[in-house]
């Protein structure tokens, strides 16, 4: 009788656990397409929270203009960028990026004195006059072959200047075709328009040059993207915090 009962109990508890995991199961196939997704956001976001704090306010703003800015990367950048890789060569492509550094010479020169950093002005005034001089304004990093210029000293913005005076990012901010941002990089951004050269030429010339820059510097690093976004549980919150983490860590150089 004692054997009875006790495989009476036995019975009752596997029953009752196996329309437990019954339950369980009803309850995941039933939410799978949405709870499982949302869980996980959800843990990200937490893990997000966590390891970095982001004022943003604006998501859902941010999060339109980065699908738009997604879309125009993928149908109009990067095949433009892809067909002018296959016109110009690297190596022409990277002298025109070393060209136009070399024009925005006034930019990280002014911020470096703003920023008391006194060494790494001269270093780019001396980079400047050599790579201007005998470099064909820039195009050969002549500089690259002298001991004390060989490596280029941190790039200085004026948002880096802002940063540096103690001012915090503010919000987070996605701009259409311009990409990510923040409130005191915006306004940094302004600060770096005025101190531009390219600023006092011609408009039309001026905006072409811009563009070039913009196309030349994409096709140089084809691919990325698409790394960053295809290792993204959600993209928006990956490069919001690789943006961010990337400002902070140019702040500590």
């Amino acid at each position: 009788m004692y054997s009875g009962l006790r495989f009476m109990q036995i019975k009752n508890i596997f029953c009752l656990f196996f329309a437990f995991v019954i339950f369980l199961s009803s309850i995941s196939w039933a939410s799978k397409n949405h709870d499982t997704d949302e869980l996980i956001l959800e843990l990200e976001s937490e893990y997000s929270e966590k390891t970095l704090r982001i004022n943003d306010p604006l998501e859902p703003l941010n999060r339109f203009f980065f699908k738009i800015n997604d879309r125009l990367y993928f149908y109009f950048f990067k095949p433009v960028a892809k067909g002018y890789s296959l016109v110009v060569p690297e190596k022409f492509r990277q002298g025109i990026s070393r060209g136009f550094y070399n024009i925005r010479y006034p930019i990280r020169a002014i911020n470096d004195i703003l920023q008391f950093r006194l060494k790494n002005f001269l270093k780019e005034t001396a980079m400047f006059v050599l790579n201007t001089t005998l470099g064909f304004g820039g195009l050969i990093e002549v500089s690259s072959g002298v001991a004390e210029l060989a490596s280029r000293p941190p790039e200085e913005d004026s948002g880096l200047t802002l940063g540096r005076w103690g001012v915090g990012h503010g919000f987070y901010l996605v701009l259409p075709i311009l990409g990510p941002t923040t409130m005191r990089d915006g306004i940094g951004k302004i600060g770096d328009y005025f101190l531009d050269p390219l600023t006092y030429i011609e408009p039309a010339v001026s905006a072409s040059l811009k563009g070039e820059d913009k196309l030349n510097y994409l096709s140089l690093h084809l691919g990325e993207y698409e790394d960053l976004k295809k290792s993204a549980i959600d993209p928006y919150v990956s490069f919001r915090n690789a943006y961010i983490q990337y400002r902070d860590s140019q702040l500590s150089k």
